[in-house]
């Protein structure tokens, strides 16, 4: 059938049938091709070849630079089966340099699923995206959907001010009745107060008497527009993502004779450090993660001296455990990850009975969907690997380095994508190591820090530090750190990336108690004055909101600023 209708196609083109329109070519304006409107592009002269050759040979080539600009056209000429290609081409290939376009675009169309995927890497980005040249052309209800979010990924609101500027100078004109529209969703009570007085400023012509800057957030009412009134009061919420309403909880190995299993708290906002509560019992090398809702997965671990499978959970604001289904795997050291509001557990080490101390090397991952309460098994991890890094990022897992199972140190990088729960392996890292740290910074680069290698014998590993751009693939190299650490854990909060904990082989594995800064900006590192309050190799951590109060030892309660 296909055949009979490309054939029918060509004759009636060849011999003019029904054609109502020329296509001529650049060079000689005398010669063209007859083809039929209905099936042409009017976009460009680049589509009209690419559509006018699809449509007589049903074949087109489409990737990751075209695939916008043609599913544009095919959408206008309604092609059912371009638009399917292109559709797939965006969604394979969406990045951080992608993700703001296909969040403007996919909005128009049925396609839910990459919609908010989309809009959660431009949420997790935002400080990045901000500053691209896509960013200044969005509209202004999409400018205002990300916005008003709270989960916009920012260091503190200034940044936010920052964005919604640049985009109102991209085009004074055009945008100046849409200022009060706009500059509603940025949460005033929560600036700076050089921020506050140019908020203000650019109120000029809206603000009917002079505003006093000390007299926020109680006497901004008066100052502004009723449409801006309840927006800009004390009651606004702080966004997760401020270094105000953020600690770090982590969760180590035991001490030798310790009797019970610490979590503990560091928050940056008031360099306080202390524990945080027991766990529920005696458990060693656990790993943890958080849901959304701010509650602790602590999963696995070593008890007695066997792996475990238990899972409990921990509600910081009731003081509460609360044992959970168990997994489906015993680990030791697991890689424990939350991505999407699941938890996912994948590889490390089964300490068997009846084994005389061997041990098995696992390579499976499985997910906790707290609203089921259950666990499943997705994809496996490519080969068997302990001691790695992970991290999610832009909706994917990504893993680090780690040891195989025949005990060599690694330099892989491995990306889970948990829509089509597929593994890819990504660019290697410059070094093979183990027991490093990762995580993402403000810039939306993954960082890699630390770690340890048996052919290290200078010790390098424990110092280094690199960056990983997930829109390009590409490593870069960075300030080293001021101490060698490897089982460290690490966090960005309030714009910094902290490194916490961990073992300094160069210092016969001493476990070491500091704490070390990084400002992305500047690529420097320093020593933070808090420090941990014990030597502890450390095996999960997780970033918690305290903007609800959250109950620390003795009961005692941590109140966001």
């Amino acid at each position: 059938m296909a055949e009979g209708y490309l054939r029918e196609l060509r004759d009636m083109q060849a011999t003019g049938t029904l054609c109502d329109v020329v296509v001529k070519g650049a060079e000689d304006s005398s010669a063209g091709i007859p083809c039929h409107r209905n099936i042409l592009s009017v976009c460009s002269k680049y589509f009209r070849a690419v559509l006018v050759n699809y449509a007589y040979t049903l074949e087109i080539k489409i990737d990751v630079n075209n695939a916008r600009s043609i599913l544009t056209a095919a959408l206008f000429l309604e092609i059912p089966a371009v638009v399917t290609l292109c559709w797939d081409v965006v969604e394979e290939h969406m990045d951080i340099t992608s993700c703001l376009m296909v969040h403007r675009f996919v909005d128009r169309h049925t396609k839910a699923q990459l919609a908010a995927r989309a809009k959660a890497m431009v949420l997790c980005s935002f400080l990045r995206i901000s500053r691209s040249a896509e960013f200044l052309l969005v509209d202004a209800d999409k400018l205002v959907e990300l916005i008003a979010s709270d989960d916009l990924r920012v260091g503190k609101e200034d940044n936010v001010l920052e964005a919604v500027v640049r985009w109102l100078e991209h085009d004074p004109a055009g945008r100046k009745a849409l200022v009060s529209d706009v500059l509603q969703f940025v949460r005033f009570v929560f600036l700076s107060s050089a921020a506050k007085k140019y908020f203000l400023f650019l109120f000029n012509g809206f603000i009917t008497t002079p505003a006093d800057p000390s007299s926020v957030p109680f006497g901004i009412a008066q100052t502004v527009p009723n449409c801006l009134a309840k927006t800009i009061t004390s009651e606004s919420r702080p966004r997760e993502s401020y270094d105000l309403a953020k600690a770090i909880v982590c969760v180590g190995e035991l001490k030798s004779g310790e009797k019970k299993t610490h979590m503990y708290i560091f928050i940056p906002s008031t360099s306080l450090v202390m524990p945080l509560t027991n766990l529920p019992e005696n458990i060693d090398a656990a790993a943890l993660a958080m849901l959304p809702n701010g509650l602790i997965l602590v999963c696995g671990g070593r008890s007695k001296p066997l792996s475990e499978c238990r899972v409990w959970q921990y509600d910081a604001t009731g003081f509460a455990w609360t044992d959970l289904e168990p997994m489906g795997h015993k680990r030791y050291g697991a890689g424990v990850v939350a991505l999407n509001g699941r938890i996912y557990a994948m590889g490390d080490v089964d300490l068997r009975a009846g084994t005389r101390g061997r041990s098995v090397t696992l390579s499976s991952m499985e997910v906790y969907d707290p609203e089921g309460g259950k666990w499943e098994f997705v994809a496996s991890l490519p080969i068997t690997l302990v001691d790695f890094a992970v991290l999610a990022c832009a909706n994917r897992l990504y893993v680090f380095g780690g040891e195989s199972a025949n005990r060599e140190e690694v330099n892989r990088v491995y990306c889970y994508d948990p829509v089509g729960d597929v593994w890819s392996r990504m660019a290697d890292m410059s070094t093979e190591r183990r027991c490093c740290t990762a995580c993402v910074g403000t810039s939306g680069q993954i960082y890699v820090i630390g770690g340890s290698a048996d052919a290290d014998e200078a010790g390098h590993c424990g110092y280094l530090v690199e960056a990983y751009d997930t829109a390009t693939n590409q490593w870069c190299k960075k300030k080293n750190m001021l101490v060698s650490r490897h089982s460290a854990v690490s966090a960005c909060v309030g714009g910094a990336i902290y490194v916490v904990g961990g073992v300094d082989e160069r210092a016969d594995y001493v476990e070491n108690t500091s704490i070390e800064c990084y400002d992305e900006d500047t690529d420097t590192w320093t020593l933070h004055s808090c420090q941990m309050p014990e030597e502890r190799v450390l095996t999960g951590c997780a970033v918690m909101p305290l903007n609800t109060g959250t109950v620390l030892a003795n009961g005692n309660v941590a109140q966001c600023g």
